[in-house]
């Protein structure tokens, strides 16, 4: 599970990965906090991201991510026990930890525990593959397939018929 806990589905959904902010050096979680978002995942992540930067007593020369807006990719595409599982996640996450045990939760809601599981997923596998052969495309990035439901599967799905330019991008936002 180590593989499926590193961060290849947080910087796969993100338009570019954290910049840094909220990096665990601070003990503290964000429990009981109140993000107030129409998106349950965004809104959480971002509730410990900040919470944590300023247990940090971190800088604000910028926004966090997300703060204006979730850049986060296509949740109405994920199937809804990974969000709320990975959520709740956020909830007592320690500063000092990782998102990507979030993550890993996640998927666990879903049944994927193992790579093996992730392996045996025709979709992942077919994406994987093309990134074999696609420098633009990350296989981290077909990570997306093991959290999206069908309707998102085939959207996706779709994705990788695309020339290899454009085939990471329709990823992150396949119902656009």
């Amino acid at each position: 599970m180590a593989r499926l806990g590193a961060a290849f589905l947080w910087c796969s959904l993100l338009s570019g990965c954290l910049d840094g902010s909220g990096d665990g050096s601070a003990s503290g979680s964000a429990a009981g906090l109140d993000y107030g978002r129409d998106d349950e995942l965004c809104g959480a992540h971002l509730a410990w991201d900040m919470a944590c930067a300023e247990l940090e007593g971190a800088p604000r020369e910028g926004p966090f991510w997300g703060e204006s807006e979730c850049p986060m990719g296509p949740w109405e595409l994920a199937q809804p026990s990974y969000i709320e599982a990975a959520a709740q996640c956020f909830e007592t996450l320690p500063c000092e930890g990782s998102d990507d045990a979030c993550t890993t939760v996640g998927l666990a809601a879903l049944g994927i525990e193992d790579e093996r599981q992730v392996a045996a997923d025709p979709d992942y596998t077919r994406c994987a593959e093309l990134s074999r052969s696609c420098d633009t495309l990350s296989e981290d990035l077909c990570g997306l397939f093991l959290i999206f439901t069908n309707r998102g599967r085939m959207l996706a799905g779709a994705c990788l018929d695309l020339p290899c330019a454009g085939v990471a991008s329709c990823l992150r936002d396949p119902a656009a």
